[in-house]
């Protein structure tokens, strides 16, 4: 399954979880969610995905492949099947909710325009 994800639109991915893209500010956070912001929109669009082997994500030191971080970070094998992961155009890995972000992760700035991903998994 693979979802372009497009501004201000929630997408579906199952009837538990969904995702969308906003410019910060826009929905209301729940306190539940989990959020992502950026503000190069040279990263967009952005698609939403399984993993794939081979996926690598950003971090201070370079890349690291995900691979790695789902076994250091001890994440049984079928929930590694059902990992959602956020990449861009490039499939490069931004982030990958409830696991790990990329370094291009930016804390919420006021005066800033800035998007922002939000996952909301209704439990």
């Amino acid at each position: 399954n693979k979802y372009r994800l497009k501004l201000d639109t929630w997408v579906f991915l199952n009837e538990k979880e969904e995702i969308g893209v906003f410019f910060n500010k826009k929905p209301e956070i729940l306190a539940t969610d989990q959020v992502f912001y950026f503000s190069d929109s040279q990263l967009l669009p952005l698609t939403i995905r399984h993993r794939n082997q081979g996926d690598r994500i950003h971090t201070k030191v370079g890349t690291q492949k995900l691979k790695k971080i789902l076994i250091d970070d001890k994440i049984p094998q079928d929930i590694r099947a059902k990992i959602w992961i956020v990449v861009t155009t490039e499939n490069l890995v931004l982030w990958v909710p409830s696991v790990k972000r990329s370094d291009l992760s930016e804390s919420p700035v006021n005066d800033k325009m800035q998007y922002m991903i939000i996952f909301r998994n209704k439990v």
